[in-house]
C-alpha cells in the first residue's frame, strides 16, 4: 500500500476540522490542539476521514492528532461492540527498492495500539523476492500456495511449500520469495515496535542471482 505523507493527511484533517469549526464557533481562531475536545465527536471525525481515502484509517488519523484523553472510549463508542468489519485496502505493488520481480501484497492486519499486529498476503511470482531485510521485533511467514525460498544470511536457501511456517528472530537479515518455475502466495506475519520504538523494518541491498541460486536445503 502506497500511502500519502502523513503531513498531507494531517492537513487534510485539519482543513476539515477547521470547517466543522466555523460552521460552530464563527470568528474563533485558536489553535486545533486546545479544541481537539470530545466536543468534536466521532462522528463528525469518521465522516471526514471516510472522505479523504479508504487507505486513511479512523485510528490512524486520531493517533496523529494526538489521540487525547477519552480517545478509548471513543473508540469503544465507533465500534459499538467487539466485532468490526474492516474496508478492504486496495492492492499494492512491491516497490522496485524493495523488491526484484513482481510482487503485489494486500494489507489484512494493521493493529491499533495496544494491538501492534501486521499481517500482509503477499504475492510473488516466480523468481520474484525481497531484499534483504530485517525487522525488529522478529517475523513469521506461512505459505498458503506455491513453492516459496527463504533464507537467513550465511545460511542455506530453504524450500517453503504450502502449510509451511517458517519464523525470522528479531534483527535476522533474511530475504524470501517464490521459487524459479512457480508463482508463490505466503502470510507475512511481524509486530510493530510502539511510538517510540524506531522502525519496524530495515531494508538491505538486493538479493544476487548467486544468492537466490545457492544450495537448496529441502
Amino acid at each position: 500500500m502506497t500511502r500519502r505523507p502523513e503531513s498531507q493527511v494531517d492537513e487534510e484533517v485539519v482543513r476539515a476540522y477547521r470547517a466543522h469549526l466555523r460552521a460552530t464557533t464563527e470568528g474563533y481562531t485558536g489553535d486545533l490542539e486546545a479544541l481537539l475536545t470530545e466536543d468534536f465527536t466521532l462522528t463528525h471525525m469518521s465522516g471526514y476521514c471516510e472522505e479523504l481515502t479508504d487507505e486513511v484509517l479512523f485510528g490512524d488519523v486520531w493517533l496523529r492528532l494526538g489521540r487525547p484523553n477519552g480517545a478509548d472510549s471513543i473508540t469503544r463508542e465507533k465500534q459499538g461492540a467487539d466485532m468490526e468489519v474492516l474496508k478492504k485496502v486496495p492492492t499494492g505493488k512491491g516497490p522496485a527498492q524493495m523488491f526484484s520481480g513482481d510482487v503485489w501484497f494486500d494489507v489484512i492486519a494493521r493493529g491499533e495500539e495496544p494491538s501492534r499486529l501486521r499481517v500482509n498476503m503477499v504475492r510473488f511470482s516466480p523468481c520474484a523476492r525481497t531484499a534483504w531485510h530485517k525487522h525488529a521485533v522478529g517475523q513469521t511467514v506461512h505459505v498458503t500456495e506455491g513453492v516459496g525460498l527463504i533464507q537467513s544470511r550465511g545460511g542455506e536457501v530453504i524450500v517453503m511449500k504450502p502449510g509451511d511456517t517458517v519464523y525470522t528472530a528479531p534483527g535476522e537479515w533474511h530475504w524470501h520469495g517464490a521459487a524459479p518455475e512457480d508463482f508463490m502466495i505466503h502470510l507475512a506475519m511481524w509486530d510493530g515496535v510502539g511510538p517510540d520504538g524506531g522502525e519496524e523494518t530495515t531494508w538491505g541491498e538486493h538479493v544476487t542471482e548467486g544468492e537466490y541460486n545457492g544450495p537448496r536445503e529441502n
